[in-house]
């Protein structure tokens, strides 16, 4: 048995090059089982962990090409518009703490190649060449941002990622040194975010809120297209206006170049039946168009399908011994019943659990996942999970959706909507348990002079996927000013155990504390595929 040595000077001694910590390079023991972990984002990281948990005599070798571990990207957006003004919180862990558990990590080094035969790691580790012997190998070296091949004076032979943090008004946007160098932007006021998606969103909205004009470009017809449907979209697009967000879909960016004052960018947007091509110019340009499974180093020893990494459920890869995890492996739909590549973090950390337990001798086989997701956006809470409508309909043409939104209210409001009802002199009367699709509350809303809490902020909206003939649920978003987002999740726990609308409606889910509502949004969603919509609307 191996004995790892406990070095208190080890957290004292700096590369002054780099400025971060020195490990000590631990000599190959043949006799002992031995893990190596390839990245350590956040299924690494937690991979680590729950694998030192599971058996502490195991020899865990770490390699990551950061200097730090388990940052929170999705956080960026906080740091660009001072929510976060101390990024050093964006972490969970750390390369400290993992040595803490003896598990010998190896940072700023990076893996160029492995030996599958012989079962080597070889590794540039603070610009020294090192091999190490392995047992068992995980592959979590995540994913790199999609760099498309229109940038000037950018050799894409070469390493595209070093270059472009190079330059001075190309961002990109993964890392913790990529986050400082958005967060120190002064006040630019011309920025371009190329991407439509979450984190594209999210920069969009953090730069408006300082200030910035911002300019959104994607080839898609619509914003977060890839996880909502456009009733929901639609009302982001409307909220990108009073943000003073530019959003140009269905175009595609021809040319990125960069002088020492701005960004020139050339776009091509289809417009009916015709390309319009047009130049922009802007401060400075930030590439959140995606990501790619960061595994070239491996892809011509193991099977993938453009270049991500296929795995079985225990995660294990097409060679013995190798397994892989997070943003460069397949995990599988648990609607579609095939393998498909979804880089999200929970996912990640899901498949980080199952490798680990799978090495200690611990059975856990990815049940498969549903692709839940939620974001903050302007004012808004919002989440999904499963399916969209036209994604559903390519397994079955059965499939429908319902549409239920509510305006949730405290029970102190009643009696002031009353007294709006009297003063406007409004010929109906109005119960705020309406059907706001129809905009009955809205008449209320326009009418009300708010003097506390908007009460535009009560509303909230839900939708179901599922199959008109079984009842199966498919897919769920979830809407509102007011944060509903665990209905989503409670909709996914459905999804997993292939429960039925009806049986969704069943549930006996608590009601709203504090308001004067005796159901709850997602039940009552449910049940509105059956039930008559009231919407407590009298004539006179």
């Amino acid at each position: 048995f191996f004995l790892y040595q406990k070095l208190t000077s080890m957290d004292q001694e700096l590369e002054t090059s780099i400025g971060i910590q020195k490990e000590i390079i631990h000599p190959i023991n043949h006799s002992i089982k031995t893990v190596a972990i390839i990245g350590c984002s956040h299924a690494g990281t937690l991979c680590a962990i729950n694998l030192r948990h599971n058996d502490p005599t195991v020899r865990i070798l770490v390699f990551e090409q950061n200097s730090e571990i388990s940052f929170l990207q999705c956080g960026i957006h906080l740091a660009i518009n001072k929510t976060c003004t101390d990024q050093t919180k964006m972490f969970y862990n750390s390369p400290q703490n993992l040595r803490k558990m003896n598990i010998e990590i190896y940072t700023a080094s990076v893996v160029d190649s492995m030996d599958f035969k012989n079962q080597f790691v070889n590794a540039l580790v603070h610009g020294e060449r090192k091999q190490f012997q392995y047992s068992k190998a995980i592959l979590a070296c995540g994913s790199a941002p999609i760099i498309p091949p229109i940038i000037e004076n950018i050799d894409y032979t070469k390493d595209t990622q070093k270059q472009l943090r190079q330059l001075k008004r190309i961002l990109l946007c993964k890392n913790y040194s990529d986050s400082l160098r958005l967060a120190k932007l002064y006040q630019p006021k011309k920025v371009c975010i190329i991407g439509a998606g979450l984190i594209g969103m999210e920069l969009a909205w953090s730069f408006s809120e300082v200030g910035s004009k911002v300019t959104v470009i994607d080839h898609g017809s619509r914003i977060l297209q890839k996880y909502f449907d456009d009733e929901y979209t639609t009302i982001l697009t409307d909220s990108c206006k009073d943000f003073k967000i530019e959003v140009i879909d269905t175009a595609r960016v021809c040319k990125i170049s960069e002088s020492e004052v701005e960004v020139t960018i050339v776009i091509e947007q289809q417009l009916k039946s015709q390309v319009k091509t047009s130049q922009m110019q802007f401060d400075y340009l930030v590439l959140a168009a995606g990501f790619r499974p960061n595994t070239n180093f491996v892809r011509n020893h193991l099977k993938n399908v453009k270049n991500v990494i296929v795995t079985n459920q225990q995660q294990q890869t097409s060679i013995q011994n190798v397994y892989a995890i997070g943003d460069c492996s397949t995990t599988v739909s648990k609607l579609k019943g095939q393998k498909v590549y979804i880089p999200l973090t929970t996912v990640a950390m899901r498949q980080g659990l199952i490798a680990s337990f799978d090495i200690a001798g611990v059975k856990l086989p990815n049940p498969g996942i549903n692709g839940t997701t939620a974001i903050q956006i302007f004012d808004y809470s919002m989440a999904s999970t499963g399916l969209q409508l036209e994604e559903a309909k390519q397994i079955s043409d059965k499939m429908s959706k319902v549409i239920y939104s509510d305006y949730l209210y405290h029970r102190y409001c009643n009696k002031k909507v009353q007294k709006v009802v009297q003063k406007e002199s409004l010929n109906k009367e109005f119960d705020l348990y309406g059907d706001i699709v129809r905009r009955l509350a809205d008449q209320v809303v326009d009418s009300f002079e708010i003097d506390f809490e908007d009460q535009e902020d009560q509303i909230v909206s839900i939708n179901i996927v599922f199959d008109m003939k079984t009842g199966r649920i498919y897919g769920n978003q979830s809407m509102g000013k007011q944060d509903i987002t665990q209905q989503t999740n409670a909709i996914s726990t459905a999804i997993s155990q292939g429960m039925t609308i009806d049986e969704i409606a069943q549930i006996d889910f608590g009601g709203y504390c504090g308001e004067e509502k005796p159901w709850n949004a997602l039940a009552v969603a449910a049940a509105s595929k059956d039930l008559a919509t009231v919407d407590f609307e009298y004539e006179e």
